[in-house]
């Protein structure tokens, strides 16, 4: 599987084989659970990345990508420290509204991660907090508040 947001792209990936629980809230309030959605991949400079690829009904698709630098470890890290990393939610009801986050992003948003395991121990696993921001279609109304909170446990 390979998954590039925002030009980001990748030459391969670790299947997936975690659960993640995912809880919502701002503008949407929900908590889904989903299996096998975080894996590491490579980018195109070779560089790890931490990629969340989620879908569920309840609440469409979640695409994360983070680029860990050339030799990741377990420990807590933020947007303000990581150059190149990605969120984008679709799906939000019939309104076509998208909450996106990233170095690329304006406004940028932000993650706090709590990393665990890195790509020598396989499968990853942590947690993740996103602040994203609603992008809606003209003339469409996406909920009361400009941002979506996202948390995501792995």
């Amino acid at each position: 599987m390979c998954v590039g947001l925002a030009m980001v792209g990748c030459t391969s990936a670790s299947a997936p084989s975690n659960t993640c629980t995912l809880d919502y809230s701002g503008n949407f309030d929900a908590q889904v659970s989903a299996t096998g959605c975080a894996s590491w991949s490579s980018a195109d400079g070779g560089d790890p990345l931490l990629v969340i690829d989620t879908t569920s009904a309840l609440t469409g698709r979640l695409q994360v990508t983070v680029d860990l630098g050339p030799a990741p470890v377990p420990a807590a890290v933020s947007s303000d420290v990581v150059n190149d990393w990605n969120a984008v939610a679709l799906g939000f009801g019939d309104a076509g509204c998208a909450f996106t986050a990233g170095s690329t992003s304006v406004p940028f948003g932000s993650f706090a991660l709590t990393l665990a395991a890195v790509p020598d121990a396989g499968t990853p696993h942590g947690d993740m907090t996103l602040v994203m921001y609603v992008h809606a279609p003209p003339g469409e109304g996406c909920g009361p508040t400009s941002i979506e909170n996202v948390h995501v446990g792995f």
